[in-house]
């Protein structure tokens, strides 16, 4: 899998090194660990294995395996019962140490790595103590892309999210979301950001810099209030696959008016969705035409504005495009029924315990499967990852249609909000 960043950074740790009873050999899947560096990755992640359902890979022994049986694993990390994630490169080079970390990183055969300037290297910035000076825009971020996303305890508070962004440096900005979530970004608030008192999310620029918000801010002056309600019912159905330009999944966003206030605030904005997910996603098409009807399933539709779609066009195309299955993705193939995480079945781990479905797709590394929505294609093929851009992965079987190619050939597909944390991909804009 061809990962978006996880690269992640946290104040200076020490190393945890227990009693080592080994040398650096090789171990076998069955040992126990000797030694390890504690802290964050600095990206180069080739797949992650996490949740309740797939807690066979979040041991030692089991993750170790994996990554010897992964030709191109140099090194893993654990975090017990929660995750197991496999890199291309040797831990001693892609670590920060960080004692308050949850994970513990081994070279591929349980090698114990040893410590280099590199991995010492921490950021210098304000320590775990940090507390904001402003009080930083709250509103919503601009959508696109993010390049790191953290959901662990200590990374959804200012310090931790600050340390995050500091070790970065691609980040220019960050958030703290009422997911809760740090979500790191390449571009800065001010111009971007947009101002919208009580959604829960509040965004800084790198270094804990206040921005300045009068031309963000600015957009308020179009977004409705918070209060603002549907003059009609929307189109309740599917989206029609295609790219999206927006995904938010915070509580605040996944509602009529802070999705409308969303859509509003994006110039590309065409639609937008409030989804079973749920989650708020903007699109750049109107849903005439496009969107499937399908009542029942929990997904309404409204074009930008707020206007209510006329559905004459989308409708009439039901009995021929929408597939009859169970779950609720139906651009999903037909003879396909979509993953249950209550009924565990391969190849469709690891996948998010929150979404009751997952889809029905799987990576050409064969590394892993992933879970998906089903909602968004590109219409990108490929053979292996590396024919995709980073932060996308070579999918097969995923449904998407591509002129001249057969269903459920390969595709360039995207990682949702939430990235390697949830093991989920969607589709967004190719770079």
């Amino acid at each position: 899998m061809v990962s978006t960043r996880l690269a992640v950074a946290l104040a200076l740790g020490t190393t945890l090194c227990v009693a080592q009873t080994t040398t650096t050999t090789a171990a076998a899947a069955s040992a126990t660990p000797t030694c390890g560096l504690v802290g964050y990755d600095e990206g180069s992640e080739l797949a992650y294995y996490g949740d309740s359902a797939t807690a066979v890979y979040s041991s030692y022994s089991a993750c170790s395996a994996q990554c010897d049986a992964t030709s191109t694993c140099l090194s893993f990390a654990i975090d017990p019962s929660v995750a197991c994630i496999l890199y291309s490169v040797a831990a001693e080079n892609n670590v920060v140490l960080s004692s308050t970390s949850p994970y513990t990183f081994f070279d591929k055969g349980g090698v114990c790595p040893t410590v280099t300037a590199s991995s010492t290297a921490a950021p210098t910035s304000t320590g775990p103590v940090a507390t904001p000076t402003c009080t930083g825009l709250v509103g919503y971020d601009a959508g696109g892309t993010n390049i790191g996303y953290y959901t662990d305890a200590t990374s959804v508070t200012y310090a931790g999210c600050l340390a995050l962004c500091d070790a970065n440096s691609a980040c220019l900005s960050f958030g703290l979301t009422s997911t809760p979530a740090c979500i790191l970004y390449d571009y800065v608030v001010e111009g971007n950001d947009i101002s919208s008192p009580g959604s829960g999310n509040t965004f800084y620029d790198a270094g804990g810099a206040c921005p300045t918000t009068a031309s963000a801010s600015s957009a308020t002056t179009t977004v409705p209030t918070v209060t603002a309600s549907p003059t009609c019912t929307g189109f309740v159905g599917y989206d029609a696959g295609g790219t999206n330009i927006g995904y938010y999944a915070d509580a605040a966003s996944a509602t009529y008016s802070g999705c409308l206030a969303l859509c509003d605030a994006n110039a590309e904005c065409l639609s937008f969705g409030v989804v079973a997910g749920p989650a708020c996603i903007l699109y750049n098409y109107t849903v005439e035409g496009n969107d499937v009807s399908s009542p029942g399933s929990g997904n309404t539709f409204y074009d930008a504005g707020g206007a209510c779609p006329t559905t004459t066009t989308s409708a009439s195309s039901t009995t021929v495009t929408t597939p009859v299955q169970t779950g609720a993705f139906a651009n999903c193939p037909s003879n396909i029924v979509p993953y249950n995480v209550s009924n565990i079945v391969t190849p469709y781990t690891p996948c998010n315990s929150s979404y009751p479905y997952s889809a029905c797709m799987s990576d050409t590394d064969g590394i892993s499967s992933y879970c998906n929505l089903c909602g968004a294609c590109t219409t990108t093929t490929c053979t292996t990852d590396a024919d995709c851009g980073t932060g996308y992965a070579c999918i097969e079987n995923s449904a998407c249609p591509v002129t001249g190619a057969a269903t459920g050939a390969p595709v360039c597909l995207y990682m949702l909000a939430g990235g390697s944390d949830y093991g989920c991909y969607d589709a967004l804009q190719l770079p």
